[in-house]
Order: structure tokens, then C-alpha cells, then sequence
């Protein structure tokens, strides 16, 4: 995937649209913004650097990828533990 497609693609999620609804669609919107961040964006942008010989960037953009996982992680959980659907 290029820079331009993940750049798209990120531009088509919800909150950067500035869709927003309730605080129920809130939270799982939010959650699929930090999961296409964690998974797709971060581990992508490291790819790139990393093809480019730049390795401390890289590992860069893998650690803030970890973080936005943590981040996911925590939308997940509260979808479990507030019930929502």
C-alpha cells in the first residue's frame, strides 16, 4: 500500500470526517481509528522508513504503533464492559 492509499484510507474514517454520534458510536468509531492506526498506518509508515535506511524512524513509528495499540485496547475493552453493540 502506497503513502497515498494509507493516507486515503486514513482520511475515510469516521472521527477525521467529523462524523460523531453518540457517545456509543463514539467509542467504536474511536476504536476503528486506533486499530487502523495500530495495525495498518504505524507498521506501514516503520516499513517505509526502514526501506529508506532509516532505522531509529522506524523503530519509531513501530513504538507510537504500540502505543496506539494500547489505545485500541483499552476502546475494546470498554465496548466489553459497558455493553456496547
Amino acid at each position: 500500500m502506497s503513502g497515498m492509499e494509507l493516507a486515503e484510507k486514513l482520511l475515510n474514517l469516521p472521527f477525521v470526517k467529523g462524523v460523531t454520534g453518540d457517545s456509543d458510536f463514539n467509542v467504536k468509531a474511536a476504536l476503528v481509528v486506533e486499530d487502523f492506526v495500530a495495525t495498518v498506518w504505524f507498521p506501514e509508515l516503520a516499513k517505509m522508513a526502514y526501506a529508506e535506511g532509516k532505522t531509529e524512524l522506524g523503530k519509531l513509528f513501530e513504538n507510537v504503533g504500540k502505543g496506539e495499540q494500547g489505545h485500541a485496547d483499552a476502546l475494546r475493552n470498554a465496548v466489553k464492559k459497558f455493553n456496547i453493540n
